[in-house]
């Protein structure tokens, strides 16, 4: 039993009761209502200190990163021109997909994208 309840992540929200001759749960109405409080919220921790930014800053900077994930469908097209990639050295391809992503993202039309 506990492995399927595992499964489902749900064991904090029963209590069980297992017998050699019977099976018994309750509904822990507290930790139910408790997660269901938080059900819609997200939380963005960063690390910067508190005197550099504002709550609304920094949800608007991490909204932006859509945009950056928009674009990594276009990375083997021509759009980026990542490809073909002539490095051999693991370290001289991420600096390539880096700059190529830097690129994406300080262009003008990659800050116009809704």
């Amino acid at each position: 039993m506990g492995k399927i309840i595992g499964l489902y992540k749900m064991a904090r929200h029963f209590e069980l009761d297992i017998t050699e001759d019977g099976f018994a749960y309750r509904r822990k109405q507290s930790a139910i209502a408790e997660e269901a409080a938080l059900d819609g919220l997200y939380v963005i921790r960063t690390s910067l200190p508190r005197a550099t930014f504002n709550a609304e800053g920094v949800v608007l900077d991490y909204k932006g990163w859509s945009r950056v994930e928009r674009a990594f469908p276009s990375f083997e097209t021509a759009d980026l021109k990542v490809r073909p990639i002539h490095h051999y050295r693991p370290e001289r391809v991420r600096a390539h997909v880096f700059l190529s992503l830097l690129a994406y993202h300080a262009h003008p039309a990659a800050t116009a994208c809704p």
